[in-house]
């Protein structure tokens, strides 16, 4: 963590829906999307690709998408920090802005720090107290309420430290 101002903002996705066979943000997205909006206007983007769709809505401003993995079918947080790391270091950036769900903010954090990226500390404590909504709707069961996203934080994140992501 640091002071140091933010060179970027990588935001990541909180569910998503699914209408007429295709993948679409739904509410938490948006409201991410807004929040990169609001706060980070100024700064290169690096969006999931749910986020990047609902920012699109608001701001046609060229954005870097992370919408596949390199490998695998399932884009997780680990692999989409791990693509964002890898543009962040292309392009010079050593400081970054996190836009994510406050209870997905902490995992995220630990992924970046992982990557050797530093984090705007205040950026991050402003973060935490956002509200973005639980999607009911969403394709993603541990999105739809907080006892859910609880469990599956606590379960993802000792996976993360088994496997020395975080």
């Amino acid at each position: 963590m640091t002071n140091d101002s933010p060179e970027c903002v990588i935001a990541l996705a909180f569910g998503y829906r699914r209408a007429h066979g295709k993948i679409v943000p739904g509410p938490p997205n948006e409201q991410i999307a807004e929040i990169v909006q609001r706060d980070f206007a100024h700064l290169p983007k690096i969006l999931q690709f749910e986020v990047a769709d609902a920012f699109a809505k608001l701001d046609p401003e060229p954005v870097f998408r992370i919408e596949q993995h390199r490998s695998g079918s399932y884009l997780d947080t680990r692999e989409v920090l791990f693509q964002a790391a890898a543009l962040c270091k292309k392009s010079g950036w050593t400081t970054v802005a996190v836009v994510a769900h406050p209870m997905h903010l902490r995992r995220v954090t630990q992924c970046i720090e992982k990557r050797g990226l530093r984090i705007d500390t205040e950026q991050i404590a402003r973060m935490s107290l956002e509200t973005i909504d639980f999607d009911k709707s969403s394709e993603q069961s541990w999105t739809r309420s907080a006892p859910s996203m609880l469990v599956h934080e606590t379960l993802t994140t000792a996976l993360y430290k088994a496997m020395r992501c975080i």
